[in-house]
């Protein structure tokens, strides 16, 4: 996991004429805060644990929307993807969205997954055999489209009558970030470049349908029109920054990808996923590994659009949770609402039984986390953002 983080982060974002005029989020420049700064109040979703719902060990993306909750996660040991979705409210388990298999409604190698949230209904592309599939929120089959081209999706969403999605480069080497015409799922005419040389593909967020494409060692790109347009300016500690700069001046792709990984692994730069845009915030994830840490360190980072300011993790009075830092990570923003997965395994090591102790929560909730083991499904966390 930690290659492929490295390998969306690493490259350069370019650098726009006007870049000295936009908005910086300066991760040397982080402001001390409380959490309830930002949020005013939370509430606790327990996800369903079955033998049909019991999610892997690795969740790559969740999606909310109206009484829907979406989660991919990778079913081990194979590391295939699947769609499972829960009810938004009591975490009860509603089903797959589609199944693997050689059936017309069913695909090979799940790849990514979007919400049509105009037409209501749920997206599965299936890279191995090109075809996007189109089921009701439910789970039932509408339609399949076969696609002209075949995507190696970082990310996808939907924006009028395009696909927004970013491409690998190991697939199609001259794309970086490609619209495809909704209809037949073909390459559009219309490409969006950022720059002639490879840069690293970072996130695409969403927000009342603006996307943004997030290059995070210089530039977050608003993309939603015909061309890119630079709309957050991004620095790096200044040691990082240096570090990247080294990696940007190696000859070839693979011995940057080689020189990425070698820092990393060193503590020297860090990675930067997750990345969501609120109505005030823009928010991410970072990790981070000292002197052969393990697990990693992350933290996550709150930029406040209305001043400028940058907050993080690291330097929060978690005042909401009685001061009990408690081991969430923000995953996604629906609405006015932050979305965060949290692990048992994670709250167990950090302490359970302080987290009962210190947490105001419902006696329905508290006897819910004092039953909690290593082998529940995560419990979501909703934080409601202040205006």
């Amino acid at each position: 996991m930690v290659f492929l983080v490295l390998l969306a982060c690493g490259g350069n974002g370019g650098s726009p004429e006007n870049r000295d005029t936009l908005p910086t989020i300066n991760e040397g420049e982080v402001s001390a805060s409380k959490l309830s700064d930002f949020f005013n109040g939370y509430h606790f979703v327990f996800l369903e644990t079955n033998a049909q719902s019991l999610l892997g060990a690795s969740i790559s993306k969740i999606v909310v929307f109206e009484n829907y909750l979406f989660v991919m996660d990778r079913i081990p040991p194979t590391g295939e993807q699947r769609v499972m979705s829960f009810n938004k409210q009591t975490g009860s388990f509603l089903g797959q969205i589609g199944k693997p298999g050689p059936g017309p409604e069913e695909y090979s190698i799940l790849m990514d997954f979007t919400v049509d949230r105009q037409n209501k209904t749920v997206l599965l592309y299936s890279g191995d055999d090109k075809k996007m599939l189109t089921y009701t929120l439910d789970g039932e089959f509408v339609e399949v489209i076969k696609t002209k081209d075949r995507f190696f999706l970082r990310g996808m969403a939907i924006q009028d009558s395009v696909y927004v999605v970013a491409n690998d480069v190991f697939v199609h080497p001259k794309y970086y970030l490609l619209k495809v015409n909704r209809s037949d799922l073909s390459i559009a005419d219309q490409q969006l470049k950022i720059q002639d040389e490879y840069s690293g593909i970072g996130k695409l967020s969403s927000y009342q349908g603006r996307f943004l494409l997030w290059l995070p060692v210089d530039t977050i790109y608003d993309v939603t029109g015909d061309d890119p347009v630079p709309t957050y300016a991004f620095r790096l500690p200044e040691k990082e920054q240096t570090e990247y700069d080294n990696i940007k001046r190696q000859p070839t792709y693979d011995l940057k990808i080689a020189k990425d990984s070698e820092l990393f692994n060193a503590g020297l730069i860090s990675a930067r996923m997750s990345f969501f845009e609120g109505p005030n915030h823009l928010s991410y994830t970072k990790i981070t590994r000292k002197e052969q840490q393990k697990p990693v360190h992350q933290t996550f980072y709150l930029f406040d659009k209305r001043d400028g300011r940058l907050y993080d993790s690291d330097h929060m009075d978690y005042d909401l949770f009685g001061g009990y830092r408690l081991p969430f990570l923000l995953e996604s923003v629906y609405e006015d609402e932050y979305v965060s997965l949290i692990d048992p395994i994670r709250l167990l090591d950090v302490g359970k039984q302080e987290f009962l102790d210190k947490v105001t929560l419902t006696d329905e909730d508290r006897l819910r986390f004092s039953k909690l083991d290593e082998m529940a499904n995560p419990v979501v966390l909703f934080l409601k953002e202040k205006n």
